[in-house]
């Protein structure tokens, strides 16, 4: 038997974050680096929420860009 057909360390499947990494779960059920709130903010601002995405429904996607607005007011107050 081969294990290395069986292991591949160098080959991480999407949905498994990368060993040793701070991958967070997305909501497209893979893993991905986390952005922070002011570019979560700038990526609001820009592109804004009104058709959703793929795997996110509008209102969900406005609702979570919401959240983190007003955590970054309440940060700054």
């Amino acid at each position: 038997m081969k294990y290395s057909k069986i292991i591949n360390f160098f080959k991480t499947p999407q949905s498994q974050p990368i060993p040793g990494s701070d991958q967070k779960p997305n909501n497209a059920g893979g893993f991905a680096w986390e952005v922070d709130r002011w570019n979560l903010l700038d990526r609001f601002l820009i592109l804004g929420s009104e058709s959703g995405t793929y795997y996110v429904g509008a209102q969900q996607l406005t609702a979570q860009h919401a959240e983190k607005v007003l955590e970054l007011s309440l940060i700054h107050i």
